[in-house]
């Protein structure tokens, strides 16, 4: 060798490598190699912090080691916005020269063979739907809603209000204006913005091997609001969908404040203009940084908890864009529900009725699968409103508020409450496993020092009843 020439040390065969969104599996597998060799002590790997390296297995190849780790976390229950379903990779490679090299990056953990839809391919033809679209504009497969010439009936397949603001929401075949999501290089078809700093999906490379135009599609002017022909628009998406208990994610982007699209379930009316829905949840969404910045966002209920969605066979499921609007919509996905979420209990005032004076705030937080909880990973958002009117917020942590006592699997929390005050909380819990459970409870502590009831009024001219008589005091 010349100089300070020395031989290369590679890392390779990187699986996953957070190249793609929903790149995840349970096992990490890559090769490293070097001129001087590599024995299985030179090689660590941490996960989300962690140092797994004792579990790590080995496979020796010429000039270094195949390296696998079998127990990579795999659809993490998301319960806030987030750019990517995030797990850490940290890998440190030494050889027998001593030379080092550290790669560290992050990859988005939902699997690629989750059940998911595209927001752009509702319902046509009062109620008809292709159950496997192929992801493509063009192309020799016509199985695509982008090649699909039977319109779409509003009422019946979806609500739209021609989109006054921008472009219509058709997407049927390729005269249509589209709003592209990932574009690679210039755009879509048609104008259509394009954010290359979002992660693409694999089946949109698939389609992009059968013609180099097909791009990620997403239905943008998503409009909400109550007044207007049209609004507020929604979609419905019939499919046949795998049986099972379901958590819901939406892929979105907000250039604005906080709106929300409801998920509901019609059943009945399918393909008609009178169709009876039931809701099943609201996909919340704060500003992602601009309108082709996505993130996830988890369905979830009036009371802030996981929704979990039971579905089987053919079913029509609609998105309805709120007040301000519904975002700009990518795709819906399906994952397992979680069903080992850590359960808040006992709670102290709990809202049951009126007047529950107490000192304290207090629950339990309990891992019914005996996994522990971290104090830092409990907080409680406190909204407390005076009889003045006079409102503020407390954020309570660990480090700010919250009291704990009992065994790390089940733990009870407690707070400082005022008298007289009405409040409302939000409690949420991570066990270490980063599974989470929330619940929000509203309640008073109000104590009264007398009451009567409205309807007891007096009777009689100047007299009340020997029954009704009240004592206030002096």
């Amino acid at each position: 060798m010349c100089g300070n020439q020395r031989p290369p040390l590679l890392v390779s065969n990187l699986t996953p490598d957070g190249s793609l969104l929903q790149s995840g599996t349970n096992t990490l597998t890559f090769t490293a190699t070097s001129a001087n060799g590599i024995n299985t002590s030179g090689i660590k790997v941490a996960v989300n912090g962690a140092d797994v390296t004792p579990s790590l297995s080995f496979t020796p190849t010429a000039g270094g080691q195949i390296v696998s780790y079998a127990n990579l976390p795999l659809n993490t229950t998301l319960i806030q916005q987030t750019n990517l379903n995030g797990v850490t990779i940290g890998i440190q490679v030494t050889d027998n020269g001593g030379i080092v090299a550290t790669n560290g990056y992050l990859y988005d953990a939902f699997a690629t063979t989750n059940f998911t839809w595209e927001a752009e391919d509702y319902d046509f033809g009062g109620g008809a739907f292709i159950d496997n679209p192929v992801m493509s504009f063009l192309g020799p497969d016509t199985n695509t809603y982008y090649q699909e010439q039977t319109p779409y009936i509003n009422i019946t397949d979806a609500n739209d209000n021609a989109a006054t603001g921008g472009p219509l929401r058709v997407y049927r075949d390729p005269t249509e204006n589209v709003e592209t999501e990932f574009s690679i290089g210039g755009g879509g078809p048609t104008a259509g913005g394009h954010n290359l700093g979002e992660l693409m999906r694999q089946k949109v490379f698939n389609a992009y091997t059968v013609t180099n135009i097909a791009r990620d599609v997403n239905v943008g002017f998503f409009d909400g609001g109550t007044v207007g022909s049209g609004i507020p628009n929604w979609m419905n998406y019939t499919r046949t969908f795998p049986a099972g208990n379901y958590n819901v994610y939406l892929r979105f982007s907000d250039g604005t404040g906080a709106l929300n699209a409801a998920l509901d379930k019609v059943i009945d009316g399918w393909g008609t203009a009178s169709q009876t829905t039931t809701n099943l949840g609201t996909f919340n969404m704060v500003n992602s940084g601009g309108w082709d910045n996505f993130m996830w966002t988890p369905l979830r209920d009036s009371g802030g908890n996981l929704v979990r969605v039971q579905l089987s066979g053919t079913n029509t499921l609609r998105l309805t864009a709120g007040n301000g609007g519904g975002g700009n919509v990518n795709f819906l996905m399906l994952t397992p529900a979680n069903t080992n979420l850590p359960a808040i209990i006992n709670v102290y005032p709990n809202g049951t009725n009126m007047f529950q004076p107490s000192p304290t705030f207090s629950f339990t937080a309990n891992s019914p699968t005996g996994v522990p909880i971290n104090t830092n990973s409990i907080t409680v958002r406190l909204t407390t409103t005076s009889l003045l009117g006079q409102v503020s917020v407390l954020n309570l942590t660990a480090t700010n508020g919250l009291s704990f006592s009992g065994p790390a699997t089940n733990r009870t929390v407690t707070t400082a409450l005022a008298t007289n005050t009405i409040y409302s909380a939000f409690v949420s819990v991570t066990d270490a496993n980063g599974s989470p459970g929330a619940t929000s409870v509203s309640f008073d502590t109000l104590n009264p020092s007398y009451t009567w009831e409205a309807p007891d009024y007096d009777y009689l001219v100047g007299r009340s009843s020997p029954i009704q008589s009240r004592s206030m005091g002096t």
